[in-house]
């Protein structure tokens, strides 16, 4: 579960990039300033995230369960991330608007990397090997997930629709991370996608 949740956060997040990304540019005439205002909005996200999830770490409030309702909301949020774009863009404020988006959109995704690494490490003398294959794998996901976005899957999709299909995504790491705490919840989880 440590090498799932490590590798869906790493191409989830940076798909995710990529097309707030190719959002921000579409919004302001592709100024070159875009890239770097989502990056650092991103890294930002990441860094408030990754707090955040120190003490859900340290203080033992059940991960796995936050890590669940983390992707879930994380999933949803790129759901609606076309319509917030089409609401806020038209506003006096849309950059601040979609800037805070951006922001905890990334802190919501990031924050179960955190999670992934404290399952994923054993103490003793395999703790190194052990770190080093959840790393591997959240290195996989990040590399991954630029690529099969920006040169596959906005050849194939509009924006709003990569989007979704991100958040769908979303929605299924939390599904998992459900089902692993508890199998009974699997008619739940079922109930919850035929809904989506």
């Amino acid at each position: 579960l440590a090498w799932f949740l490590a590798f869906f956060v790493g191409f989830l997040s940076l798909s995710q990039e990529i097309l707030w990304v190719r959002a921000v540019s579409f919004l302001h005439q592709g100024v070159p300033q875009a890239f770097s205002l989502v990056l650092g909005l991103f890294l930002l996200g990441v860094a408030a995230g990754s707090a955040a999830a120190k003490r859900v770490c340290t203080k033992n409030h059940a991960p796995l369960g936050v890590a669940a309702l983390v992707m879930f909301l994380s999933g949803v949020g790129d759901i609606l991330a076309p319509w917030t774009l089409a609401t806020l863009v038209h506003g006096p404020f849309s950059l601040l608007g979609i800037s805070v988006f951006i922001f905890f959109t990334a802190a919501l995704k990031s924050a179960v990397f955190p999670i992934a690494h404290q399952l994923g490490s054993e103490q003793g003398k395999r703790m190194g090997r052990s770190l080093s294959r959840v790393y591997f794998m959240n290195i996989m996901g990040s590399t991954l997930g630029p690529l099969l976005t920006g040169f596959v899957l906005l050849d194939y999709l509009s924006l709003s629709a990569a989007f979704q299909l991100i958040g769908l995504g979303g929605l299924l790491v939390s599904a998992v991370i459900l089902v692993s705490i508890n199998r009974k919840l699997v008619v739940a989880v079922f109930i919850l996608f035929l809904g989506v």
